[in-house]
């Protein structure tokens, strides 16, 4: 999760940082992809901590 926030962080920074577009695109896809992780990250802390009994995902398959 650390490296995922610095991503963002880091990625933001230089984006706003950004001369040349190319640069800019070139960094905000970094970010992106830095925000990508933690969605999933967050996702997988909030789930991984209830067993699918209790969830009810196991009804549903």
């Amino acid at each position: 999760m650390d490296a995922t926030a610095c991503r963002v962080s880091s990625g933001g920074a230089h984006s706003g940082a950004a001369q040349p577009m190319t640069a800019l695109i070139a960094f905000s896809a970094f970010e992106g992809l830095g925000a990508g992780g933690l969605a999933v990250g967050a996702f997988w802390l909030i789930g991984a901590p209830v067993p699918p009994a209790a969830s009810g995902a196991a009804a549903r398959a």
